[in-house]
């Protein structure tokens, strides 16, 4: 089937994002693993009980608190400021003066890379690592071509094999809960974007299995998540079970 001028340019765009995407996982991952000004970061890991071998296998980094340091790296591998805000990474200064140049959306957070289900890193979220960081806990890429939160599971692309030998999902809270299900062993593990769990999620999962199991946390919160995620589960004609851990 021939194709069109604009959807050769389209495929091409997508591609560059994807590099992009991919360049940028790696500059996180090779601070957090080498930079002195990511110590902290570092400790964070330690202190949740994840090796340097896990941040190899998940390829988290760390987002340096000076934007231009960032920027800087990706100019210099000949991608643009269109290409950065088109990706979610950063956006404008100010939307009325493009010599206000570009602000980096992420600063100071462990990055977790997040793919897709063909294991492409098509965004990022990033976890704060300072009390007195006010922002939310969590900050996800902006929605992009590429990256849509509520179509997304954090860790489906190395589940997707688990799933189909266990004949299930099992469904947590959060990335760090997912990494901590897989490095024990529980390689079925996925977890949402720290978003509600939603109809696309649900029928994304019933391409791999029938059968799922919501682990989240014992609080009333947890409680309140898993019992949404059940609404949107049970509605795509999913088979559903709890986990039910003690609060703590």
């Amino acid at each position: 089937e021939a194709s069109s001028p604009e959807d050769d340019r389209k495929r091409r765009s997508i591609s560059r994002l994807k590099e992009l995407n991919n360049l940028t996982a790696r500059f996180y991952h090779h601070l957090l693993m080498k930079s002195p000004d990511a110590q902290h970061a570092r400790d964070y890991m330690k202190s949740r009980g994840f090796t340097a071998e896990t941040a190899k296998k998940w390829l988290i980094g760390w987002a340096p608190k000076n934007s231009n340091v960032y920027l800087g790296h990706i100019r210099e591998q000949k991608y643009n400021g269109r290409e950065i805000v088109n990706a979610g990474l950063g956006g404008m200064k100010d939307q009325n003066n493009p010599r206000a140049g570009l602000y980096h959306k992420f600063w100071d957070q462990l990055m977790f890379p997040i793919h897709n289900q063909m294991g492409d890193v098509v965004g990022f979220s990033g976890r704060i690592l300072r009390a007195d960081d006010k922002r939310g806990k969590y900050i996800n890429t902006s929605d992009t071509i590429l990256f849509n939160k509520s179509k997304l599971l954090f860790a489906l692309h190395h589940a997707i094999k688990p799933m189909g030998k266990e004949k299930f999902a099992l469904i947590c809270e959060g990335q760090l809960d997912a990494i901590a299900l897989h490095e024990a062993g529980v390689e079925n593990a996925i977890a949402p974007l720290g978003t509600a769990f939603t109809k696309e999620h649900a029928r994304l999962l019933k391409r791999y299995t029938d059968h799922i199991t919501l682990c989240y946390d014992g609080d009333s919160a947890g409680l309140a998540a898993a019992d949404k995620a059940f609404a949107q589960l049970a509605a795509a004609g999913l088979t559903v079970r709890l986990v039910h851990l003690p609060d703590g």
